[in-house]
């Protein structure tokens, strides 16, 4: 079950690696217009939707808490101090760290990672909810 779980992260990790190396070249190889749209995403909600723009104030840690246990809870295990089967423990993780590995699946400069691999994939639709799952993970 364990090596299951594991092959299909794996998989799942490749195909998202993939294809954001694909959608990086975009049309012609230009691979500016991917950067820019993230570069937007980060500075603007998308109106009607609640959370927070990252690096804007205090997120809401409740609304983390969903995010987290919909979104994470597949790799990470459900109580963030722990290691799940497929990510590291991240409890206590800076905004900065959950906006670069989330945006980017990339880690901060100068930051040593727990593990060296390279599994998770970018996830730029959770940008709104960047600061709050920020803050569900500082306050656990």
């Amino acid at each position: 079950m364990k090596k299951t779980v594991i092959g299909v992260a794996l998989a799942v990790g490749l195909l998202a690696i993939l294809q954001a190396s694909s959608e990086a070249q975009g049309p012609g190889g230009d691979r500016g217009a991917r950067d820019v749209s993230l570069a937007a995403a980060e500075r603007e909600t998308p109106s009607g939707e609640s959370g927070s723009v990252p690096g804007k104030g205090a997120g809401s840690a409740d609304l983390g808490r969903q995010v987290y246990l919909a979104r994470c809870t597949a790799c990470h295990n459900p109580d963030p101090s722990k290691d799940g089967r497929v990510g590291p423990a991240v409890k206590g993780s800076t905004l900065e760290l959950v906006r670069t590995r989330v945006l980017w699946a990339a880690y901060p400069q100068g930051y040593s990672p727990k593990r060296r691999t390279r599994i998770m994939p970018p996830q730029p639709d959770l940008v709104s909810r960047i600061a709050d799952l920020a803050a569900y993970l500082h306050a656990r």
